[in-house]
């Protein structure tokens, strides 16, 4: 019986040490997972963190490009204005030349 006992406590051992490993082993593979995941995570990371500098970098340069439009528009708008005004100083002088 005491042989029996131990042959049954042995066969234990042996099912609950197969199954430690069994674990151990799905245990590695999450690991592995795991760090599979963090890798791709900091890479996404690592590639927003561009797109972002990229998009900030596109967005200041159409600001730019825009303030330099605005400044054109408004040169050109403020040339047109003094154009009119010495336009209209000339006529004003005609026209009194032909009262007096």
């Amino acid at each position: 019986a005491v042989v029996a006992e131990r042959d049954s406590v042995v066969k234990a051992a042996s099912i609950l040490s197969e199954r430690i490993d069994d674990l151990d082993g799905q245990l590695q593979t999450a690991r592995e997972k795991i760090d599979g995941l963090e890798r791709k995570l900091k890479e996404a990371d690592v590639e927003h963190a561009q797109k972002l500098e990229e998009a900030e970098a596109q967005a200041e340069q159409r600001i730019g490009d825009i303030k330099k439009d605005a400044e054109g528009a408004r040169a050109k708008a403020d040339a047109e204005i003094v154009a009119v005004k010495e336009e209209m100083e000339r006529s004003h002088k005609v026209a009194q030349s032909k009262l007096t």
